[in-house]
């Protein structure tokens, strides 16, 4: 891919925000990624590239937060959620309809995201999940990282009720994509999707990544907690939309 054509410009542009968006928040990059540029690149080929780009970034964010990373969460709740569905979604990117599943995924992220967002404003209790909602979010996360490397939005919204902190929620997350994206990348390479050019075009998109980490850390440090918490929500409701659509 030429950095330099119209198409090579957009992605950059794109990646560079996408970025931006996951190192103040946490979360997002891929998704937003993914959901604009296939309108360019073609998927398959896109994720690869992304998913090179994610390992860097993840690998910075939680370097930057490690002292606030939230280890036994990671271990006795996010990982082992996660792996349940992971393996299926792995299996699914190879046989089945991703159109169907990406408009369930974002239909399913609208409506908690609506939720969440009215209990924000309206500054009631959360409540309590069950054990079983709970589980259920993060298999199914697992499920889609496998299918689009885009854990996000279901592990973000039990992730940001268990991690109230901007900088702890951060970090613990930073941590579970580093691990996620290395899975994915052994997939990639024994499926054999992994090439020469793939390489090429992630080493092409560092500088929309170095330019987006750092733009993204100045708002980080920048955004009150309970500003962060609005933001979180309100790019679910985005993402959930790109997604459906």
């Amino acid at each position: 891919m030429d950095p330099f054509s119209t198409i090579g410009l957009i992605l950059l542009v794109v990646i560079f925000f996408a970025q931006v968006i996951e190192t103040s928040i946490g979360f997002g990059a891929t998704v937003i990624a993914l959901s604009i540029g296939a309108q360019f690149v073609p998927l398959g080929e896109l994720v690869v590239v992304l998913v090179l780009n994610a390992l860097v970034q993840s690998t910075w964010l939680a370097v930057r937060g490690r002292h606030v990373i939230e280890w036994r969460i990671i271990f006795t709740r996010l990982l082992p959620g996660v792996v349940v569905g992971f393996p299926l979604g792995i299996l699914g990117g190879i046989y089945w309809d991703e159109s169907i599943l990406k408009m369930f995924l974002g239909g399913l992220v609208i409506f908690v995201a609506l939720k969440e967002l009215s209990r924000s404003f309206l500054n009631s209790d959360p409540g309590i999940r069950s054990k079983w909602v709970n589980g259920a979010f993060l298999a199914g996360g697992g499920f889609f990282h496998g299918l689009f490397a885009t854990a996000g939005p279901m592990v973000v919204l039990y992730a940001s009720r268990r991690l109230p902190k901007k900088g702890q929620f951060r970090a613990t997350l930073a941590v579970l994509w580093l691990m996620l994206n290395f899975v994915m990348l052994g997939s990639f390479l024994v499926q054999g999707r992994v090439e020469s050019s793939s390489v090429l075009q992630a080493s092409v998109f560092l500088p929309a990544l170095a330019g987006g980490i750092l733009l993204g850390e100045f708002l980080h440090a920048r955004t009150p907690e309970k500003v962060f918490r609005t933001v979180v929500h309100v790019l679910l409701l985005v993402i959930g939309v790109l997604l459906f659509v």
